[in-house]
Formats: C-alpha cells, structure tokens, sequence
C-alpha cells in the first residue's frame, strides 16, 4: 500500500527520537512501500538507511528497526523494547471515549475529548485534539481521524445529537465559543482543507459541510485536473464568520461568509458572502442586505442582537 509522505511525519519523529547513534533498518516486503519513508528520512538528515526482509540478522545494539505494517501481523520474533528498540508504521486503531485526555508514542494528542468519542485510525499520526470541557452531554458524538497531522480545537459550545466529524490528512477545524449546533450535524474535511467556524453561531439540524470535492476531477481534452484539493489552497476551506444562522438542511460547501449571515433552508452554500445578509438558494444567492437576527423568538428591539451584529452589509 502506497502511503503519501505526509502520514508519515509521526512515524519519522519516534525514528529520529529513538535510533540515537544506530543504523535505521526498515523490513519490508515490497520495497516501493519504503520509499515516502526514505524522503522524509532524508530530509531529517538520516541517509544510511538498510532495507531487508527478515529481522532474524538484527542486533538491536547497533540497528533501530522499521517494520512496515501491522504488528498483529508480525509473526517473527522481535527483542528490544517497541518505541525504544523498533516501530511498526501501522498502530491498532485507537478509540478514546468521552471526557478523556489521550497521549501516544505516535503524537496523537487528545487534550479532554468532551462529550465526543474519537476514532484514530492506523496510519495515523501527529493529530490533536482540543475540546471544551464544558460542552454539554449529547448522545453519539463521533469523531474520527482518517489521516495524520490534523487539527481539531472546538470552544465552549453546544451540540445536538449525533454530530460527525470526519477529518484528514493535514486538514484543520476550529469551533469558536458560543456557537451552537442541532441534530445530525455532518463534517467531512479531506486532506488539506480547512474549516473556521466563528463565535456565537447557530446550526439548525441537518446541516452538512463538505470543503471540497472530496475525488480528482480531469479535463479529458487537456488531460488536466480541473478541481483542487491536495495541497491546500484557498479553494479548499470554509470560513463562517461571526453570528451566523445556518437554516435546516443547508449544505456548506468551500466558502467565505462574513458575520451575521443567514442562510436559507435548504440551501447549497459556495462562494464569498459579505456580512448581515441573507442567502439562499441552490447554489445560495444574495436576497436581502442590511439584516442582522437574534436568538429570542420574541425579541422586539434590534438591540437585542448585540450592539456588534448591527452593521450595514460591506460590498
């Protein structure tokens, strides 16, 4: 299995922490496996690296071991002492359950895992995790980790039931304090894209965010791809401002919305977006400027929404 470079930076941290003055020998069965390792060895300044099949030969006085995959697999017999002595790059999935804090030789982080129950998968490396202790209780909260070197922080909030976030390589999400979600809320980060969510926003149920399209798109003619989303690139985030009311159902795709936006049920979001207005639509249109909202249902007085939410929309 091909493996790009960057899942394995975690793995390259134990190496370079452990090996001290030892060779770095790698058992591997099929030697293209190897190769994202090796660059990223190389650039850590280790160039003397000993590919091999068996570990019968290894003296683990003078050899610091790589084997390349799981270790539930392994049937030889290995001496030394794992992390110290030898490493697997495929770890047993990892589950961490609610109110938990999280640590391992792989620098996966999880600082309070709150009412959320986090899934690592193998291959996964360098992620962390911040969670707000003081997120209420809500029922089958996920959170899953499909890739390495992903960030996830989430503030003081409030979350309906069965919230999903999906999340991969390199890619980033950030929950301001305030902000509340209902039922069924859905995020699915791909590798490299981001998602900001601002203070003080409100979800209504159902609302699903994509950053990007997820597969490779190619232009037949020109042979070209025609759709970005690995390496990062501006394309590929989501960025939701200030006190923003994202209606039932809406789907937030790649966009920029500034604060005070409504969006209207039902809506496919994509684009850029100024402030204190409301959008809606397939794919969502401007529809009215110079709005701002409250969360009081019976709220009569525009002061109400906050002496900050009340601005004309920029063009």
């Amino acid at each position: 299995m091909y493996i790009d470079s960057e899942a394995y930076k975690g793995l390259v941290d134990i190496i370079c922490r452990n090996k001290i003055n030892r060779n770095v020998v790698v058992i591997t069965k099929k030697k293209s496996s190897f190769y994202p390792l090796e660059q990223l060895l190389q650039e850590r300044g280790i160039h003397k690296v000993i590919v091999g099949t068996t570990i019968l030969d290894i003296n683990i006085e003078s050899d610091y071991v790589v084997i390349i995959g799981k270790k539930e697999s392994f049937t030889e017999k290995i001496r030394g002492v794992e992390y110290k002595d030898y490493v697997f790059t495929e770890h047993k999935n990892i589950f961490v359950g609610e109110h938990t804090n999280y640590e391992d030789e792989y620098g996966n982080r999880v600082f309070n895992s709150g009412p959320f129950k986090i899934s690592i998968e193998s291959m996964s490396y360098n992620n962390t995790i911040v969670i707000d202790d003081s997120i209420p209780a809500c029922a089958n909260a996920k959170i899953v980790i499909k890739g390495s070197n992903c960030r996830i922080k989430i503030g003081k909030c409030r979350f309906g039931n069965s919230p999903y976030i999906e999340t991969f390589t390199n890619s980033e999400m950030n929950i301001g304090d305030k902000s509340s979600f209902g039922h069924n809320l859905k995020a699915c980060l791909t590798a490299g894209t981001i998602v900001n969510i601002g203070e003080d926003c409100m979800f209504s149920n159902d609302v699903e965010l994509y950053v990007s399209d997820g597969h490779a798109i190619f232009d037949c003619e020109t042979r070209k791809r025609i759709n970005e989303c690995w390496p990062h690139s501006n394309n590929d985030e989501i960025n939701i401002g200030n006190h923003c009311w994202i209606g039932l159902k809406s789907i937030i795709l790649a966009c920029h919305l500034g604060d005070s936006v409504i969006v209207g049920a039902g809506s496919v979001v994509k684009g850029r977006y100024s402030n204190n207005c409301i959008i809606a639509g397939n794919i969502a249109k401007l529809i009215k400027k110079n709005v701002t909202w409250c969360r009081k249902n019976i709220a009569r007085d525009i002061n109400e929404c906050g002496r900050n939410n009340i601005n004309l929309t920029e063009e």
